[in-house]
């Protein structure tokens, strides 16, 4: 039995995102516009094949597997992704503070919040983070010497 990394290797599957354009009725294929976790292969328009095959509506988000040794190429696993809403914490706006951003997204679909958070880690890291205490058990103020 191969590992999990070697199995990956073998059947040349790569870790996408993607959002669906069109699909057939029956779930066995859909034409995806795939963004690449990694440069390992080219973001792309195409029609893969679905294992399991499943019925992914017209702008659905999906995080899959894209299986490169297949013609067509197979997405494999697709889930469907969290939903992304307006207002998501970007790291653009915690850079070189000692503030963490947070957002809260109800997802109807599976009743559960999708939490999100950004940090600059350089600065709310454990030291930032220790500064931070030893100004509160000081009694100075608390971003003394951090921003």
């Amino acid at each position: 039995m191969l590992s999990a990394p070697a199995a990956m290797l073998a059947l040349m599957l790569v870790p996408v995102h993607g959002v669906v354009l069109d699909a057939r009725a029956d779930g066995s294929s859909a034409i995806v516009r795939t963004e690449p976790a990694s440069k390992t292969i080219a973001a792309g328009t195409r029609d893969y094949r679905l294992v399991p095959a499943t019925h992914l509506p017209r702008g659905t988000g999906v995080d899959g597997y894209v299986d490169a040794s297949t013609r067509p190429w197979t997405l494999r696993e697709p889930t469907i992704a969290a939903p992304f809403a307006p207002g998501t914490p970007d790291t653009a706006s915690v850079v070189g503070t000692n503030r963490v951003d947070m957002s809260a997204v109800h997802d109807p679909r599976t009743g559960n919040f999708i939490i999100t958070s950004a940090e600059d880690n350089l600065v709310k890291g454990t030291s930032g983070q220790a500064v931070q205490i030893m100004n509160l058990w000081e009694g100075w103020e608390e971003t003394a010497g951090l921003v």
